[in-house]
């Protein structure tokens, strides 16, 4: 009788996740921000950016606050969904193509091998494709990284990139809600970004903190003078909403005149010149139609860690063999990438009446948090000893206040496309199936600094279809032997492997091991001596400007 209720619940839960999913798609909840978009396209602009991400709208936002400059920026989605703009609707949109690239890796037999992406052994890299780009579907935690990173960039030979200079810009950006935070010199308040605390938290965010004490772990802003330390997330919120970069860049920004933003606006290609290699404009297609549109200063690319190297490939721009096997004629630099491995409650408490109603009239509540992480804390584990300060952790952990059946494994499904040979196995069902629907928690530890590297080749000529991504996770096995003493997931495809031996580790971490979205420097930044780099401290490929992420040094 108890397992014909359990069936119940679970079509009643997928019932109200496929009309959500429904009414995401097409009831017109367009451009939720309230963005001015599409205005008149002009022949000629100042500034080209390319992608409305990250780096795209705060740069847009910045460089149209001069009326003498013009700009123009393209984005390849649309305006969004209302849904991401309530967090933990979000997602509700994930893997649906019309808000999301859905790249995915090259299938490899060495990792991501319990996920199922068109076929096994394919992890799924979502990317947000929509006005903010991936902040209009991450998971909204506010973590500025380390200020050992920006001097370790800054001693690889980076004038201007060291902490000292970096952090100025963190501060003028930064509008932070908490009353106790405000007073700290590290955060501002004022700035277009929201950063707020949480509005609901479980039980289990303070048994966290807790327990973090009790192990000595320091408790305080990870985003203050140290980050070794443990705290309840941070996140780009206001008032219990996502607040991505387009709300909080682009829509104070977007009534300019000097501004234009354009939706489903797909660049194929940038125009550089042969002779003096610089940019002289792009090309992109726009409802079907070919627009070509011409830059006076620059050309600046901010189209995420895959799409990016990808244009410039399409461009010209990259390793020359690569580029003659799909008939391209020159070729600058070489790119590669380093992936990062940032690899209490049950249902009940998020599908019911009172949940809805308290987000709908006062944005509390369950429905308030974001993709329910409550907290994250950075520790140094002490296998990398590589590191020259002891505020320069090598683990970050994320806490959820739910394990992996707390739903059935519905959410484990839909977001990290987990193969169902694993959720069907006898060992899967001996460990999760008497969890199902039943409170619990769930930590993940995430590698800072992973010392494998990926690439990313082009697939084709055809600028619509996705690069060939090649993760190579665990290509140097020192990541594989700080991911053993992480991991002890319950594992059905090491079955023939005695548990907790050398064997029986390798294969497990391969099987469970996620990217966590947070892939960067496909196109690194570094001096002219640095063969493997892309730009110079100025993000400048030969002339061409690039922001956002792909551009940190590995």
């Amino acid at each position: 009788m108890g397992s014909y209720f359990v069936k119940i619940i679970i079509r009643i839960a997928k019932w109200i996740v496929k009309k959500l999913l429904v009414i995401a798609l097409f009831v017109p909840v367009e451009n939720p921000n309230h963005i001015i978009y599409d205005k008149p396209l002009l022949e000629e602009y100042d500034f080209i950016v390319v992608g409305s991400g990250a780096g795209g709208s705060p740069l847009a936002s910045r460089l149209s606050e001069d009326p003498h400059h013009s700009v123009l920026l393209l984005e390849a989605g649309g305006a969004g969904s209302g849904f991401a703009d309530w967090p933990l609707f979000t997602t509700l949109i994930y893997n649906v193509r019309k808000y999301d690239w859905t790249f995915h890796n090259v299938r490899d037999e060495g990792y991501c091998i319990g996920y199922k992406k068109q076929v096994n052994n394919q992890c799924t890299l979502n990317r947000g494709k929509m006005l903010g780009g991936s902040t209009g579907i991450n998971g909204m935690m506010y973590v500025r990284g380390n200020k050992n990173d920006y001097d370790q960039w800054e001693r690889l030979g980076n004038p201007g990139w060291g902490f000292r200079d970096v952090l100025p810009y963190f501060i003028r950006s930064e509008d932070n809600q908490d009353p106790y935070l405000r007073q700290s010199p590290y955060h501002g308040v004022g700035g277009y970004l929201p950063v707020s605390s949480a509005r609901y938290l479980s039980g289990l965010a303070g048994i966290w903190i807790q327990a973090a004490r009790h192990l000595g772990f320091e408790i305080g802003d990870i985003n203050g003078d140290r980050q070794i330390r443990f705290m309840n997330s941070q996140s780009t919120t206001k008032l219990g909403e996502r607040w991505s970069a387009a709300r909080a860049f682009l829509r104070p920004a977007s009534h300019r005149p000097n501004l234009n933003i354009l939706i489903h606006s797909h660049v194929t290609r940038v125009i550089i010149d042969p002779v003096s290699r610089r940019a002289r404009g792009v090309v992109f297609y726009k409802n079907r139609r070919r627009h070509v549109v011409w830059a006076r200063k620059e050309v600046i690319l901010s189209a995420g860690a895959f799409a990016s190297p990808q244009l410039l490939k399409l461009s010209g721009v990259g390793p020359c063999a690569e580029l003659r096997k799909h008939g391209s004629h020159f070729g600058i630099g070489g790119i590669d990438f380093l992936t990062k491995k940032k690899p209490g409650l049950t249902l009940a408490h998020f599908v019911n009446l009172k949940s809805l109603h308290n987000y709908v009239k006062h944005r509390t509540g369950p429905l308030a948090s974001y993709l329910l992480l409550e907290g994250t804390g950075f520790a140094h584990s002490g296998v990398d000893n590589t590191s020259i300060s002891s505020d320069w952790p090598d683990l970050q952990f994320l806490f959820y206040p739910l394990h992996l059946a707390t739903d059935g494994g519905l959410l484990f499904r839909i977001i990290l496309g987990m193969s169902e040979k694993v959720l069907e196995t006898a060992l899967w069902i001996k460990r999760f199936k008497p969890a199902k629907f039943k409170p619990g928690y769930r930590i993940v530890p995430v590698m800072l600094h992973p010392r494998s590297r990926g690439r990313v080749v082009l697939r084709s000529r055809n600028p619509w279809q996705h690069p060939d991504i090649f993760l190579n996770l665990f290509d140097d096995p020192r990541d594989l032997a700080l991911g053993g003493r992480l991991q002890p997931a319950p594992n059905p495809y090491c079955h023939l492997h005695p548990r907790g031996g050398p064997d029986w580790w390798d294969c497990s971490i391969r099987v469970f091991a996620e990217t966590i979205w947070h892939e960067t420097s496909t196109c690194a930044m570094g001096p002219a001596s640095d063969p493997a780099a892309v730009v110079d401290n100025q993000l400048r490929v030969y002339g061409n400007l690039l922001a956002c992420a792909w551009w940190m040094p590995p």
